[in-house]
């Protein structure tokens, strides 16, 4: 499963932990851009990549770990916030894949 999570903080981090090892690929972002998460990707490993939140919203399964003011004000997170907000209900299970 290709996984994007608008931010890189704690819960981003605990999610990327938990479905990397099942063989999911995670795409974690900020406002700061890919480069300021270079040693979060070497530390998390394979299947783990830094980009913009705009390519976290456009992966299989968006979620939101942001702050959400952050998330509900316009430009502030440059994704589509509707479809970040309707996959933050769902479910990721080990195997599941999408």
């Amino acid at each position: 499963m290709n996984i994007g999570i608008l931010g890189a903080g704690v819960v981003a981090q605990t999610i990327a932990k938990h479905v990397l090892p099942f063989g999911h690929r995670v795409l974690l972002s900020n406002r700061r851009g890919g480069d300021s998460l270079a040693a979060l990707v070497r530390e998390l490993g394979s299947g783990a990549t830094a980009g913009t939140p705009q390519q976290a919203a456009e992966r299989t399964r968006p979620c939101s770990s942001s702050n959400w003011t952050d998330a509900r004000s316009p430009g502030r997170a440059g994704a589509d916030h509707g479809r970040h907000r309707r996959a933050a209900r769902g479910t990721i299970t080990p195997g599941s894949q999408g």
